[in-house]
């Protein structure tokens, strides 16, 4: 990796770093509202985001990832907004419009015309599966149905002031009722503004305990008064820990599953009979999804599945806090993984997925299966990791990761027939893990053509997966599990990519399709957090005791909103409601982000040993400081030493098999061709 490219790029960090300390210490700064809360408007967080924003979500190591397709590029931090106004879900809607929609206009329908197999008529490759879960024709017939639904966890921190109206009206009836009336509401706003709106303001949320201020004042206060100007102001510094006020909740107030939970039928299945695979799909919009008509696997999915499209505001947008926590159902604050450095220490205290499992029963077999070091050593990590662990470097000249992706599709095709080389049996729990989506948006921009593109690709890398579940089902009678998850969104412009707080980049999505779930339904209770726990439902393995995560069948069924185009815009209203946290969070987790991304950087430079050690212990010191300041209480400065690399970790009787699908699939080879078809 080329340093040089980052030095522009972590000055113009440094730049707004600096102006707002400036900002900080002038004299007389007060909030707006004594409260705490301190909302910004959609253009104060956009423009927050693009001026601090870092390359910290490089998945680029020092051995894998070269410069010609480092993931994010310091020289385009200049170019223009490519096509923003297709990111038409982050886009601000006025006080006006969110106060006094129109009741009775009509749900607004997708222009294009619906391709693929219906919720009627599921595609030849997955059928609908039948569910014990009581299908709600409609919307209206939601509100007759005490028992279709459960009451959201988090409807009234998730939706605007007008959508808490809608459930004050609602409270007398059934819990159905009120998140039909959610649903209802969201797709109507997005149906009648031509905009579609973002939430509300945040609502105000009880403030941290002042013995946390006040100490961190007491100890800050003489390091922040220099010259003649004013030392930084207490208000100011209040502000500053929204941040920790919203992991403190995350830790305090836990979230739990509904007393009437939906019951799994898998639970009465044998571990060892049970399949479930999770594909993950890194830094993937489901706007872009959406908007484009042929992207027919992902749509035919949702229509035999329960579908959410959640945000993850307050959590850091970077890949690896992300993937930890979809891969242990712990936060980032919890786990303390705050940039892209493996560290293999995490996965001790914070288990894996795969580790739970084996230590439930050892005769479940699991495989995992990425084209991300990263993340094949997090499977690979804790004390029992998967039984198999392949990983796919890039392959040389695939620019793009189109190739290497296609390596991935097709091990897990043949993990899922039965015939990967080399493993007699296929596994109960497999995870798959794609990339070029991801790569490409930090090459393009997340509303490019290369984007959508690639997007398109993985529709057909999915569609090949999903054909070969379908036939091992029809073959074998089995009913497998698919979840489809994504850790994190893309800024439309090329540069920074994500890592920041705008809902183009907190945007993410969860689909869950098999006997427990339902077919086109949306709940809007769903995310990222409840992956882990959810296989462990799925298995019949116990729940850890301090997971943020619950399992998805405990949030029971959702609703149905009718037929495809009608779950497509509950969606689309699900993401439009998402919006920036208030100003100081905003800068609190901007700030984590940039300094947890300097060790990063010094960790993947490939520089000389003693000099790495030595850069990598002074930038990472005062990263893991933020880290703490800003809400990570999972942080920690020990072990001081750069941990090893990821490599050491993944298990070496597997290169072989790794080495051997990499050749087979080298650009300019007879193969080639057959890895891009599979």
């Amino acid at each position: 990796m080329g340093y040089a490219k980052h030095v522009g790029r972590v000055g113009a960090l440094a730049v707004t770093l600096g102006v707002g300390v400036a900002m900080a210490t002038t004299p007389g700064v007060a909030l707006a509202e004594p409260s705490g809360s301190s909302p910004t408007d959609g253009s104060t967080s956009s423009s927050t985001s693009s001026s601090t924003g870092t390359s910290s979500t490089d998945k680029t190591s020092s051995t894998d990832k070269t410069s010609s397709t480092d993931k994010t590029d310091a020289d385009s931090a200049d170019s223009d907004d490519a096509d923003t106004s297709a990111s038409d879900a982050d886009e601000p809607t006025t006080e006006a419009e969110e106060e006094t929609p129109p009741a009775d206009t009509p749900q607004a329908k997708d222009d294009y015309e619906t391709q693929g197999a219906t919720k009627d008529e599921p595609a030849n490759h997955k059928t609908s599966k039948p569910s014990p879960i009581a299908h709600v024709s409609s919307l209206s017939d939601a509100s007759d149905n005490d028992e279709a639904a459960t009451t959201p966890t988090q409807v009234a921190q998730k939706k605007s002031s007008r959508l808490a109206e809608v459930a004050e009206t609602a409270a007398t009836g059934s819990p159905a009722t009120m998140q039909t009336a959610m649903i209802t509401t969201a797709a109507t706003t997005f149906a009648t503004v031509s905009t579609p709106a973002a939430a509300a303001l945040p609502q105000p949320r009880p403030t941290l305990v002042s013995v946390v201020t006040d100490f961190v004042a007491a100890v800050l206060q003489p390091f922040l008064s220099w010259g003649t100007g004013s030392p930084i102001q207490l208000p100011v510094l209040w502000g500053m820990l929204s941040a920790v006020r919203d992991e403190l909740e995350r830790a305090l107030f836990r979230r739990t599953a509904p007393v009437a939970a939906q019951p799994s039928v898998s639970q009465l299945v044998d571990p060892t009979d049970q399949h479930v695979l999770v594909i993950g799909i890194d830094g993937t919009n489901l706007s872009r999804v959406l908007a484009d008509p042929t992207n027919e696997n992902f749509f035919e999915l949702m229509n035999t599945s329960t579908n959410s499209a959640p945000t993850i505001v307050g959590h850091t947008t970077v890949s690896n806090p992300s993937w930890t926590t979809i891969l242990t159902g712990a936060w980032d604050n919890k786990t303390g993984v705050i940039n892209n450095v493996f560290t293999p220490w995490t996965y001790d205290k914070w288990p894996t997925v795969f580790t739970q499992l084996e230590t439930f029963d050892s005769d479940i077999e699991t495989k995992s299966i990425s084209d991300w070091d990263i993340v094949a050593a997090d499977t690979a990590a804790g004390e029992v990791g998967a039984d198999h662990v392949v990983y796919f470097s890039q392959i040389p000249g695939d620019t793009n990761w189109s190739l290497t992706d296609a390596a991935v599709t097709a091990e897990a095709v043949k993990s899922i027939e039965g015939t990967a080389e080399g493993y007699e049996d296929v596994p109960n729990f497999l995870f798959t893990y794609l990339i070029q989506v991801d790569e490409v948006g930090h090459q393009f921009g997340g509303a490019s053509p290369e984007y959508k593109e690639a997007i398109q690709r993985t529709d057909d890398n999915l569609g090949a997966i999903l054909d070969a579940v379908a036939a091992r089902e029809g073959a074998t009678g089995e009913d497998w599990t698919i979840i489809v998850v994504t850790d994190h969104g893309h800024q439309p412009q090329k540069g920074f990519g994500h890592g920041f707080q705008t809902p183009d980049e907190t945007a993410t999505f969860v689909i869950a399709d098999g006997p427990d779930f339902g077919n086109g339904f949306i709940n809007t209770d769903y995310e990222i957090v409840d992956v882990t726990p959810t296989v462990l439902e799925l298995f019949g393995a116990p729940q850890g005791n301090n997971l943020d995560g619950v399992p998805l069948q405990s949030l029971g069924p959702g609703i149905d909103p009718g037929d495809q185009e009608d779950l497509h815009n509950a969606l689309k209203a699900q993401l439009a409601s998402n919006h920036s946290p208030d100003f100081f969070t905003n800068v609190a987790l901007s700030a984590r982000t940039i300094f947890a991304f300097i060790p990063y950087y010094v960790y993947n430079a490939g520089l000389p040993a003693p000099i790495s050690t030595v850069l990598y212990v002074a930038t990472n010191v005062p990263a893991q400081i933020v880290a703490i300041l800003t809400g990570v209480y999972g942080a920690s400065i020990f072990p001081l030493l750069p941990p090893p690399p990821p490599s050491s970790v993944i298990p070496e009787q597997d290169s072989t098999t790794v080495l051997v699908l990499r050749q087979d699939c080298s650009v300019g080879s007879l193969a080639a061709a057959a890895c891009i078809a599979s």
